[in-house]
């Protein structure tokens, strides 16, 4: 049963976002981790190196040059990976409201086909963040807020990198209130979220001037994976609505049935790049 489209109040919003994530946990959550766990595990097995632990007990910081440089080369791929996931949680949402929601593998398929706008638009946002920070910091957070439904927009509409974050702020015009308040609910998830992880970890026998532990290893990218897949579940889900305020519902239905169902004899979603 596909679930109703239409513009929500912010409490309605975070009720909304949080419905889907319950309703679709397994693959969003499974997208998610099948791109994304096998690098963060590798990473975090690399840094247990980076720093040299038996010196830290004797307040003296030494840095393993060459496994930092592993780690930051590894962050590159990490990064590429986040953004994979993101379009795939947006195929996964967007199939919720046209009972379509597709199963982990063509999630990630479909995402993939469009890999290098997805990584590019990324990146632009992240770099528009932090020239924003710079202005006085309130600056990055608007542009942040302002342009962070961008993978909607890249994988539905088919924008360019800059043409998503130029679509994104249009679409949030006027409602970046709203969307502030919606991430900040999810900030708050994700950090209560993570200081539960922390806390389950010293509980384990995590010491604080040591090397991770498997255990917490294994806590911390699961943490992480499921703040990624709340977050991205969240600017889905914002993106839907706050189109469908400004086009009506029945459009961006009609639009995402002629992106992942067409009809026969008409190009399918793999042609539609």
């Amino acid at each position: 049963m596909s679930r109703e489209l239409k513009p929500r109040t912010v409490g309605d919003t975070i009720g909304e976002v949080l419905a889907v994530f319950v309703a679709h946990w397994a693959t969003i959550i499974g997208v998610v981790g099948a791109v994304t766990v096998p690098l963060l595990l590798v990473q975090s097995v690399i840094a247990r190196n980076v720093i040299d632990y038996e010196a830290l007990v004797d307040d003296q910081l030494v840095v393993n040059q060459g496994a930092l440089r592993n780690v930051l080369v590894l962050y590159l791929f990490t990064f590429a990976a986040a953004a994979l996931a993101s379009g795939a949680v947006v195929r996964t949402v967007a199939g919720a409201y046209i009972d379509d929601v597709p199963d982990i593998g063509p999630a990630i398929s479909f995402a993939a086909g469009h890999l290098g706008v997805l990584i590019v638009a990324s990146l632009l946002w992240v770099v528009a963040i932090v020239v924003g920070l710079f202005l006085f910091i309130i600056p990055g957070v608007i542009i942040g807020v302002g342009t962070v439904v961008w993978a909607g927009a890249a994988l539905i509409e088919r924008h360019t990198a800059s043409g998503s974050l130029r679509r994104s702020w249009e679409i949030t015009s006027r409602r970046k209130w709203h969307v502030f308040v919606v991430l900040l609910v999810v900030a708050i998830l994700g950090t209560v979220l993570s200081s539960t992880v922390s806390g389950i970890a010293t509980w384990l026998g995590q010491e604080p001037a040591a090397p991770p532990t498997l255990n917490t290893i294994v806590l911390a990218i699961g943490a992480n994976v499921a703040t990624s897949a709340l977050f991205s579940t969240a600017t889905a889900v914002m993106y839907l609505e706050l189109r469908s305020r400004k086009e009506g519902a029945e459009i961006v239905l009609e639009d995402l049935r002629n992106r992942f169902q067409p009809q026969p004899g008409t190009a399918g979603p793999d042609l539609l790049r």
